[in-house]
């Protein structure tokens, strides 16, 4: 059985920053992607399957992310994990 490791970042960045390092990221990289979040694998994994799931919207923390952006970052995080 795999272990599954997966991370849900939410871009921080100073106040008028439009790209972070996640978003420079190459598309070519990206695993799987919605209308407002992208999956990326790690660089450096701790676990067999070890992903990122990375929203495009800049949010300063958890407490701020709208609730229909975090069901959609955890649905995509469950169709990345089956691929």
């Amino acid at each position: 059985m795999f272990k599954i490791f997966l991370l849900i970042f939410f871009l921080s960045a100073p106040v008028n920053a439009e790209e972070t390092i996640f978003s420079m990221k190459p598309k070519e990289l990206w695993v799987l992607e919605s209308e407002n979040a992208f999956v990326l694998e790690d660089k450096y994994p701790q676990a067999p399957v070890h992903l990122l799931v990375i929203s495009k919207q800049i949010i300063k923390s958890i407490n701020e992310a709208p609730v229909g952006l975090l069901e959609e970052m955890l649905k995509l995080a469950k169709e990345a994990a089956r691929m």
